[in-house]
C-alpha cells in the first residue's frame, strides 16, 4: 500500500522487519491468521499477518483545559449529537 495516511489511520503498528509475521500470500486458505501490523519497505508499505494483536503502548490523556484570549482557562468539551456533524469542539469558559 502506498498511501502512508491510510496506515495510520489503521492505527496498526509499522514495524521494520518482517518476522515472524507473514505476508498475505504465505497465509492464503488459513483463517487463523488477521492483518496485525504494516511493514515499511522502500516503495510503501505490507500488511503483515499474525495469529495474535500486537499490544500498542497507549499515550497519556492529553491536557485538555487551555487559556483564552483574556487569560481565562478554557475547557474544550465534544458532545455528540445523532445526526449532526461532530467535528468542531464547543469551548466551555471557566470563570
Amino acid at each position: 500500500m502506498d498511501n502512508e495516511l491510510a496506515v495510520i489511520g489503521s492505527e496498526l503498528p509499522v514495524l521494520q522487519a518482517k518476522e515472524p509475521y507473514k505476508y498475505l500470500k504465505e497465509i492464503t486458505g488459513n483463517g487463523a491468521y488477521y492483518q496485525v501490523a504494516w511493514q515499511k519497505l522502500s516503495d510503501g508499505y505490507v500488511a503483515l499477518y499474525g495469529t495474535t494483536s500486537i499490544q500498542i503502548r497507549s499515550l497519556p490523556t492529553l491536557n485538555d483545559i487551555f487559556e483564552d484570549e483574556e487569560g481565562r482557562q478554557c475547557r474544550v468539551k465534544q458532545t455528540l449529537k445523532p445526526g449532526k456533524h461532530n467535528w468542531l469542539p464547543r469551548l466551555n469558559n471557566k470563570s
